[in-house]
């Protein structure tokens, strides 16, 4: 089951978001985030979080459709996000997408969005107009599918990310390191409608940015 969480106020339309929507089995929001969500004329099945910053007009929409709200106390260890996150887990998500949650003055929030798509059991993607982002760790291969020409970024998340080997872009690395704090792998390019990373250990941020 696919769940995709609307996490921001406000959400870039574009490739991604459009393919989130569309997909999506169950759409539900992360307090502030259901405003993104009815200005898209979507309106999700519950909103969660503490509700400090969900605007009454919007309070108001969400109450006239009879969308369930699920309040927690504003002094918690998790984001409301990561409370969506786990909430979607116990609906029994088998893949999850972040919609929104990378722009806007909270830089801090988008940070932590990124850190929540890592998960080794299930995938969580997070996705903003035509940028689609993940971490994948351990060892393997991921295929990436695009289009030509499309953008495609590796970022360490940790302090190394030994052997990765790729295909079908256009500045290789063959069997090469990527580092944390030094972005060597940004803004790649599609040479073809997929593109192939292998890589032995570590982990890594994906990011397919379509042009």
């Amino acid at each position: 089951m696919h769940v995709a969480i609307f996490t921001s106020p406000s959400v870039q339309k574009g490739f991604f978001v459009a393919e989130a929507i569309q997909t999506a089995d169950v759409i539900i929001a992360a307090d502030c985030g259901a405003r993104s969500a009815v200005s898209m004329g979507i309106i999700p099945s519950v909103v969660l979080g503490d509700f400090d910053s969900l605007d009454e007009d919007t309070m108001s929409v969400l109450e006239a459709k009879h969308v369930a709200f699920i309040k927690k106390t504003a002094e918690k260890d998790e984001t409301d996000t990561q409370l969506a996150v786990l909430y979607a887990i116990e609906m029994g998500a088998t893949k999850i997408t972040l919609v929104g949650g990378i722009d806007g003055d909270r830089f801090d929030h988008a940070i932590a969005n990124i850190y929540l798509t890592y998960n080794p059991t299930m995938p969580i993607y997070l996705v903003n107009g035509c940028s689609k982002s993940w971490i994948v760790s351990g060892s393997g291969m991921v295929n990436v599918e695009g289009e030509k020409n499309d953008l495609l970024s590796l970022i360490a998340m940790s302090s190394e990310v030994m052997s990765i080997t790729t295909k079908s872009l256009k500045y290789p690395l063959k069997n090469e390191s990527l580092y944390f704090g030094v972005p060597r792998g940004m803004s790649n390019v599609f040479e073809d409608d997929k593109v192939s990373v292998e890589f032995k250990q570590g982990k890594l941020l994906i990011i397919h940015t379509k042009v």
